[in-house]
């Protein structure tokens, strides 16, 4: 979680099964923000953001196995 003088940000993620769900929730905490918590809430807006990013590796099958030769 993230939270300061601009905005709250969660963060949830669930495994079940097959499933994967990533949940992400902001919200605003002010219309403007004096400068020094300004410099704060930059930053972990930056962090929010970089949260937001989500690969998924898929493992590459030995190409063998699509042609039905020996693997080695």
């Amino acid at each position: 979680m993230l939270e300061n003088d601009a905005f709250t940000f969660t963060m949830q993620t669930r495994f079940r099964g097959d499933t994967y769900r990533l949940e992400f929730e902001r919200e605003s905490a002010a219309h403007t923000v004096e400068p020094g918590p300004a410099l704060e809430a930059l930053r972990e807006h930056e962090d929010m953001l970089n949260a937001l990013y989500y690969g998924v590796e898929i493992p590459t099958p030995n190409p063998n196995f699509l042609t039905g030769k020996p693997g080695k």
